[in-house]
């Protein structure tokens, strides 16, 4: 796996902050038996701000055997208990 991280933060990180990480795959570009999944990432405080953003790219190679996708598939998003 070989991956590129681009992000910034947009506000202040201090001591005793709690931080809340999200991951948000926003694209799948297959290539043979290889491919790149590209994510959204996102780090929120306790107060709801946005303090770092940005995008992560993984080049992943396909296990031998591994079959196709079969339809979609979802997990649950559960939100941070911050308050906006």
């Amino acid at each position: 796996m070989h991956g590129l991280q681009v992000l910034a933060f947009t506000a202040e990180v201090h001591s005793g902050d709690t931080l809340y990480p999200a991951l948000t795959i926003t694209g799948l570009e297959p290539d043979g038996d290889a491919g790149v999944v590209v994510t959204a990432a996102t780090l929120h405080n306790q107060r709801g701000e946005l303090v770092l953003s940005g995008h992560h790219k993984y080049l992943l190679r396909r296990h031998r055997g591994a079959g196709r996708p079969r339809g979609r598939r979802s997990c649950r998003v559960v939100p941070p208990p911050y308050r906006h």
